[in-house]
């Protein structure tokens, strides 16, 4: 064996262990690591393991730049510690709506070999699914959200980087609307009927059709767009608080509607049969 290969094998053993033991995954192996879902999950464990690390050190630091003596009236000790409670607290949403928007990603590349026929998925879906793309898409999303807690006590930086993803999330559910009904429309990758799962495939496709087009996705992105821009507008007017506490609620009104909306789509999608959890509730009525 050579330095390489021992190397390569040395990094593949340490990759699986360290999965296995961060991601709760104990059927973690190094063959699953060179599939788009495997290199998804070792990416997505050691950014989330970093992005905690991270998150909490600069919140902590931020509370810890505050020295407000204890012995002054109630009204001036909040005055004293309201400038590091804003920049805390937007950290805490930001890094909430990091680990959300990254569940939301590994949730979707998942689903999305369920809803073609096998060896007959497109190369670029909602996501990208080729190792080298999700890597590189992975880590310009990390330190995109770095980049933001690093600066939390810029209000204007941070609303200007927040309005720039919401603005990149906006173009990126055009492109799926636009092409989503493409793809489940090109023969080339639909299901044949007779096929196995053919129905089963069917269903899962309508799902992911109501989730992208019953709901008002546009009008929540928008929304989202609009409250980052009001932010940006109000801190440049020098309304620090305020800036901040618009951002919040823009963002925490924001995840509140995705979460209700993708809830909605997995109890639709875990109930066809077929998925983990019908199987389990058959197999339990069986017994």
């Amino acid at each position: 064996m050579s330095f390489y290969d021992g190397f390569k094998t040395l990094i593949e053993w340490v990759a699986v262990r360290f999965v296995r033991f961060f991601g709760g995954n104990p059927y973690y192996d190094s063959r699953e690591m060179k599939t788009p879902r495997g290199w998804l999950q070792l990416l997505d464990v050691a950014g989330n393991f970093l992005a905690f690390g991270f998150f909490s050190k600069i919140a902590w630091s931020q509370w810890q730049h505050v020295t407000c003596p204890w012995n002054v009236l109630f009204k001036e000790r909040l005055a004293c510690f309201l400038p590091a409670t804003l920049p805390c607290a937007t950290v805490i949403v930001i890094g909430i709506v990091f680990f959300l928007s990254r569940r939301s990603a590994k949730k979707e590349l998942f689903q999305s070999k369920e809803l073609f026929p096998p060896g007959r998925m497109p190369s670029r879906w909602i996501i990208p699914t080729a190792p080298a793309k999700i890597a590189a898409a992975v880590t310009l999303f990390f330190f995109a959200y770095m980049a933001i807690a690093w600066c939390i006590d810029r209000i204007v930086i941070v609303s200007a980087l927040m309005l720039f993803i919401a603005c990149n999330d906006l173009n990126t559910l055009r492109w799926i609307r636009k092409h989503v009904t493409a793809y489940f429309g090109n023969p080339v990758y639909a299901p044949v009927r007779g096929e196995r799962d053919y129905h089963l495939i069917q269903k899962r496709r309508e799902i992911i059709e109501q989730y992208f087009y019953t709901n008002p996705q546009y009008w929540k992105e928008e929304g989202r767009v609009a409250g980052c821009a009001i932010a940006l507008l109000v801190a440049l007017r020098g309304h620090r608080a305020s800036a901040y506490a618009v951002l919040m609620a823009t963002l925490v009104v924001n995840e509140i509607i995705t979460a209700k909306w993708r809830m909605r789509r997995d109890r639709a999608w875990l109930a066809l049969p077929g998925s983990p959890a019908s199987d389990q509730a058959t197999t339990a009525g069986a017994s």
